[in-house]
Protein backbone atom coordinates (compact mmCIF):
# COMPACT_ATOMS: atom_id res chain seq x y z
CA UNK A 1 0.00 0.00 0.00
CA UNK A 2 1.05 3.57 -0.92
CA UNK A 3 1.36 6.30 1.70
CA UNK A 4 0.21 9.73 0.54
CA UNK A 5 2.58 12.00 1.79
CA UNK A 6 2.28 16.11 1.68
CA UNK A 7 4.26 16.10 -1.15
CA UNK A 8 2.50 13.49 -2.77
CA UNK A 9 -0.78 15.29 -2.73
CA UNK A 10 0.19 17.70 -4.89
CA UNK A 11 1.00 15.07 -7.67
CA UNK A 12 -2.29 13.44 -7.51
CA UNK A 13 -3.89 14.53 -10.68
CA UNK A 14 -5.91 17.35 -11.53
CA UNK A 15 -9.07 15.67 -12.50
CA UNK A 16 -9.03 13.75 -8.85
CA UNK A 17 -8.44 17.40 -7.38
CA UNK A 18 -11.45 18.91 -9.02
CA UNK A 19 -13.77 15.89 -7.93
CA UNK A 20 -13.20 16.56 -4.75
CA UNK A 21 -13.88 20.19 -4.56
CA UNK A 22 -17.16 20.05 -6.69
CA UNK A 23 -18.32 17.03 -4.19
CA UNK A 24 -17.27 19.00 -1.14
CA UNK A 25 -19.19 21.90 -2.56
CA UNK A 26 -22.11 19.88 -3.76
CA UNK A 27 -22.25 18.21 -0.14
CA UNK A 28 -22.02 21.73 1.93
CA UNK A 29 -24.53 23.74 -0.27
CA UNK A 30 -26.97 20.60 0.67
CA UNK A 31 -30.18 21.97 2.43
CA UNK A 32 -30.87 20.51 5.85
CA UNK A 33 -34.42 22.19 5.69
CA UNK A 34 -37.03 19.69 5.27
CA UNK A 35 -40.43 20.91 3.03
CA UNK A 36 -43.62 20.85 5.01
CA UNK A 37 -47.20 20.42 2.86
CA UNK A 38 -49.35 22.41 5.31
CA UNK A 39 -50.27 25.43 4.71
CA UNK A 40 -49.78 28.53 7.70
CA UNK A 41 -52.57 29.16 9.43
CA UNK A 42 -53.80 32.92 9.38
CA UNK A 43 -55.37 34.15 12.48
CA UNK A 44 -57.44 37.25 12.81
CA UNK A 45 -55.96 40.03 14.69
CA UNK A 46 -58.05 40.85 17.42
CA UNK A 47 -59.85 44.45 17.77
CA UNK A 48 -60.85 46.73 20.03
CA UNK A 49 -63.92 48.88 19.27
CA UNK A 50 -64.79 51.71 20.53
CA UNK A 51 -68.71 53.16 20.42
CA UNK A 52 -70.03 56.69 21.68
CA UNK A 53 -73.33 57.33 22.31
CA UNK A 54 -75.94 60.03 23.12
CA UNK A 55 -77.87 59.31 26.09
CA UNK A 56 -81.21 61.45 27.74
CA UNK A 57 -83.90 61.24 29.86
CA UNK A 58 -87.13 62.01 28.28
CA UNK A 59 -90.23 63.33 30.29
CA UNK A 60 -91.63 60.03 31.24
CA UNK A 61 -88.18 58.93 32.77
CA UNK A 62 -87.99 56.94 29.96
CA UNK A 63 -84.15 56.76 28.76
CA UNK A 64 -83.44 57.62 25.09
CA UNK A 65 -80.02 56.35 23.21
CA UNK A 66 -78.35 58.00 20.06
CA UNK A 67 -75.57 56.09 18.04
CA UNK A 68 -72.91 58.74 17.79
CA UNK A 69 -69.85 57.04 16.35
CA UNK A 70 -67.83 53.72 16.45
CA UNK A 71 -64.06 52.97 15.79
CA UNK A 72 -62.52 49.73 15.17
CA UNK A 73 -59.06 49.06 15.83
CA UNK A 74 -56.34 46.27 16.18
CA UNK A 75 -55.52 45.50 19.54
CA UNK A 76 -56.19 43.90 22.59
CA UNK A 77 -57.33 44.71 25.98
CA UNK A 78 -54.87 44.01 28.45
CA UNK A 79 -57.36 44.18 31.90
CA UNK A 80 -60.58 43.37 31.73
CA UNK A 81 -62.23 46.13 33.88
CA UNK A 82 -65.67 45.90 33.14
CA UNK A 83 -67.85 44.93 36.34
CA UNK A 84 -70.01 41.92 36.90
CA UNK A 85 -73.24 42.14 35.04
CA UNK A 86 -74.36 40.66 38.85
CA UNK A 87 -73.33 43.84 40.17
CA UNK A 88 -75.50 45.53 38.48
CA UNK A 89 -78.18 48.28 39.91
CA UNK A 90 -81.14 50.32 38.54
CA UNK A 91 -80.04 52.34 36.31
CA UNK A 92 -77.05 50.62 34.99
CA UNK A 93 -76.73 49.84 31.17
CA UNK A 94 -75.95 46.49 29.74
CA UNK A 95 -73.96 46.51 25.96
CA UNK A 96 -74.01 43.03 24.89
CA UNK A 97 -72.54 41.59 21.64
CA UNK A 98 -74.65 39.76 19.10
CA UNK A 99 -73.75 37.50 16.27
CA UNK A 100 -76.02 37.68 13.07
CA UNK A 101 -78.32 35.41 14.56
CA UNK A 102 -78.98 37.72 17.41
CA UNK A 103 -77.41 35.24 19.94
CA UNK A 104 -75.58 37.13 22.84
CA UNK A 105 -71.83 36.50 22.78
CA UNK A 106 -70.68 38.84 25.64
CA UNK A 107 -72.07 41.29 27.89
CA UNK A 108 -70.21 44.56 29.56
CA UNK A 109 -71.83 46.20 32.59
CA UNK A 110 -71.69 50.19 32.43
CA UNK A 111 -72.32 52.00 35.28
CA UNK A 112 -75.19 54.86 34.63
CA UNK A 113 -74.30 57.79 33.02
CA UNK A 114 -76.98 60.14 33.81
CA UNK A 115 -75.50 59.72 37.40
CA UNK A 116 -72.10 61.03 37.76
CA UNK A 117 -70.16 60.29 41.17
CA UNK A 118 -68.10 63.35 42.01
CA UNK A 119 -65.42 63.45 44.88
CA UNK A 120 -64.42 66.59 46.55
CA UNK A 121 -63.11 68.25 49.66
CA UNK A 122 -65.10 69.98 51.98
CA UNK A 123 -64.64 73.37 54.17
CA UNK A 124 -62.43 70.88 56.60
CA UNK A 125 -60.30 69.33 53.92
CA UNK A 126 -62.27 66.36 54.25
CA UNK A 127 -63.01 63.85 51.03
CA UNK A 128 -66.72 63.59 50.07
CA UNK A 129 -68.48 61.76 47.31
CA UNK A 130 -72.01 63.22 46.01
CA UNK A 131 -74.01 61.56 43.09
CA UNK A 132 -75.25 64.49 40.67
CA UNK A 133 -78.27 63.46 38.24
CA UNK A 134 -77.87 65.00 34.90
CA UNK A 135 -80.49 64.40 32.32
CA UNK A 136 -78.42 64.55 29.09
CA UNK A 137 -74.51 63.42 28.34
CA UNK A 138 -72.07 61.18 25.70
CA UNK A 139 -70.70 57.94 27.05
CA UNK A 140 -68.43 55.69 25.10
CA UNK A 141 -68.13 51.98 25.51
CA UNK A 142 -64.46 50.50 25.09
CA UNK A 143 -64.55 46.33 24.07
CA UNK A 144 -62.59 43.50 22.42
CA UNK A 145 -64.43 42.61 19.38
CA UNK A 146 -65.41 39.25 18.98
CA UNK A 147 -65.21 37.85 15.31
CA UNK A 148 -68.43 37.08 15.13
CA UNK A 149 -70.06 39.92 16.35
CA UNK A 150 -72.35 41.55 13.78
CA UNK A 151 -74.43 43.96 16.25
CA UNK A 152 -74.33 45.55 20.16
CA UNK A 153 -77.14 46.42 21.52
CA UNK A 154 -77.32 48.36 24.36
CA UNK A 155 -80.39 47.74 26.90
CA UNK A 156 -81.00 48.43 31.33
CA UNK A 157 -80.26 46.65 33.99
CA UNK A 158 -83.63 45.93 34.73
CA UNK A 159 -85.06 45.23 31.35
CA UNK A 160 -82.19 43.49 29.45
CA UNK A 161 -84.92 41.58 26.96
CA UNK A 162 -85.35 44.72 25.20
CA UNK A 163 -82.78 46.88 23.99
CA UNK A 164 -82.93 50.23 24.05
CA UNK A 165 -80.31 50.58 20.96
CA UNK A 166 -78.89 48.16 18.15
CA UNK A 167 -75.70 49.12 15.98
CA UNK A 168 -74.97 47.38 13.31
CA UNK A 169 -71.10 46.77 13.10
CA UNK A 170 -69.18 47.12 10.28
Amino acid sequence: MKKIMPQNIISLKPSWLLLVIILLSVLSCASKKTTSKTKPVIEATPKIIFLTYSISKSNTDNRIIEYVNQKTVDGKIKIKSSESITNGKEGDLICSQLDNKSNILNSTLIKDPLNKIVEFTNESMQFQTQTISIDKTMFSVRLQLNINTKYITISTFADNKKPLIKTKIN
